[in-house]
């Protein structure tokens, strides 16, 4: 799943997500009014450390568009550009995709982008695409990421 949706609003996000996937979800981690200036590797949001293996979907609103650079790019298990979401496309809407789909996101400058970040547990068992289960064993591996390098 990626769409994106036009809304901002959490709890229709989350209905909106239960209701395509036929699922049940916890709200189980919440970044708001974030900006991180260098962007984001390409990453599977169980985190960089493994700390966040039970995320099954995501969720991004972008609340600003005064500043240069940071598309959300979805790429693929290589970490080549597959989709980018400009800024015009996502601004004050909410892009939602499940843990399946690796992404990042391009450092900006002159501006501040400023999103708010949703994190959703699934009630519902849910099992992980054998490209996430590579990226997890591989991140045991690594030496200690801090989990703002990646979120």
């Amino acid at each position: 799943m990626i769409e994106l949706l036009p809304s901002t609003d959490i709890k229709e996000i989350q209905d909106y997500i239960e209701k395509k996937e036929n699922v049940k979800l916890i709200l189980k981690s919440t970044l708001l009014n974030f900006t991180k200036k260098k962007g984001h590797p390409p990453h599977y949001d169980t985190g960089g450390s493994n700390h966040m293996l039970w995320c099954r979907y995501s969720a991004s609103s972008l609340l600003s568009n005064d500043y240069e650079g940071g598309e959300f790019i979805f790429v693929d298990e290589n970490d080549n550009d597959i989709r980018t979401i400009t800024k015009d496309e996502h601004y004050m809407k909410t892009l939602i995709f499940d843990v399946g789909n690796k992404h990042k996101v391009n450092p900006h400058s002159n501006g501040d982008r400023k999103v708010n970040l949703y994190f959703w547990e699934s009630v519902t068992e849910i099992e992980l695409p054998q490209c996430v289960n590579d990226y997890i064993e591989k991140n045991k591996k690594k030496p200690e990421t801090r989990s703002e390098d990646i979120l």
